[in-house]
């Protein structure tokens, strides 16, 4: 089940998407669950402004928004000029590879770090600081990666 099987087909009734997604393996589906509520989170918290000149990525990626990842399946990196990121559609042929399954798990635990501080009582700009320096975490994470990188732009 892919991270977009969790919407529901406007060409089927509700019924019917009730009995698709039901018919879905549990593992399966608890699966596209997280994946969809993380990347939205980690969604959430990247701001692209190229009108502006600003980018504002605390996981960084190729790209000009953060795009959907399988947190328990393959997340490709790539080094593009110099910085390593998520890049999950390699449109500029940067040079890339998939996190190892200890790379990938580690961060998940990092977003899920930072997920769980989002959820934390009390005051809101500690609350906003704590989930800002957690996603900072698993951006580093990703950028101080190393490679071998495979592929490069015009091969």
């Amino acid at each position: 089940m892919t991270d977009r099987s969790i919407h529901l087909d406007v060409a089927q009734t509700p019924g019917e998407n009730a009995t698709r997604l039901a018919s879905q393996p549990a593992q399966s589906l608890a699966e596209t669950m997280v994946n969809h509520v993380l990347n939205e989170f980690i969604a959430a918290h990247s701001t692209t402004s190229f009108a502006e000149g600003r980018e504002d990525t605390p996981v960084p990626y190729q790209g000009w928004y953060w795009r959907r990842v399988d947190f328990f399946g393959r997340i490709t990196i790539a080094d593009g000029d110099g910085q390593v990121a998520i890049c999950e559609s390699n449109k500029w042929g940067y040079p890339e590879r998939s996190l190892t399954d200890a790379e990938r798990e580690h961060f998940l635990a990092l977003v899920w770090e930072a997920y769980i501080a989002s959820r934390q009582g009390g005051r809101l700009d500690l609350i906003r600081q704590a989930t800002r320096e957690a996603l900072e975490r698993a951006g580093q994470y990703i950028a101080q990666m190393s490679g071998p990188f495979e592929g490069a732009a015009g091969d």
